[in-house]
């Protein structure tokens, strides 16, 4: 029996992937909420914690983490809690402090995250002009949902579970979506 693993399996050769050689492939995910607190558990377990410093809050917070990037970050902590202990003149405190989890998670970030980084810059239906009907059509399909729940259920409408934008480039596609997920509701689309 032949077992492989990969964090790329489009670099693997075809070949491989055919039936008779590599017959199932299992894709393994990162851990869900329970999974990072037990792997935090297994990382934290000898190091001493303040009281303050909460493993299921933790585990929360560290959406995207992959089990080395978990270790990674116990042991930032734990740097970071050394050289608060060593720059403090009276010797400080020796635990690991949540300021040290925090300073750790600026350093380590998620791996399954990486490639999925959102930047969306702050634009407005004032920076896009025309497209009054696209955007009055924009803000009934996903905000009026949401704004208006109870009347939607009220008269048994459904909301829309996806939209399709589409057009030649240049056409604002992309800036619609930056508009609609501006969180400014008070801003006029026409």
């Amino acid at each position: 029996m032949l077992i492989g693993a990969t964090n790329r399996p489009n670099a693997i050769d075809a070949a491989l992937r055919r039936p008779g050689r590599l017959d199932r492939e299992i894709a393994v995910g990162p851990p869900n909420e329970k999974g990072r607190e037990a792997i935090l558990r297994l990382h934290l377990r000898s190091m001493p914690l303040e009281k303050e410093v909460s493993i299921e809050a933790l585990a929360k917070a560290c959406v995207g983490y992959v089990g080395a990037d978990l270790a990674a970050l116990a042991r930032e902590a734990a740097l970071s809690a050394l050289k608060r202990h060593f720059e403090s003149t009276g010797g400080g405190e020796r635990g690991i402090k949540e300021e040290d989890f925090e300073a750790a998670m600026r350093q380590v970030g998620g791996s399954a995250g990486r490639g999925a980084v959102v930047n969306v810059a702050k634009t407005s239906w004032e920076d896009i002009g025309g497209l009054g009907d696209v955007k009055l059509k924009l803000i009934q399909a996903v905000e009026w949902p949401l704004l208006h729940a109870d009347a939607f259920e009220r008269l048994g409408i459904r909301a829309a579970r996806g939209i399709l934008l589409y057009g030649p480039p240049g056409c604002s596609k992309t800036s619609l979506v930056k508009a609609i997920t501006n969180p400014n509701p008070n801003t006029n689309p026409t």
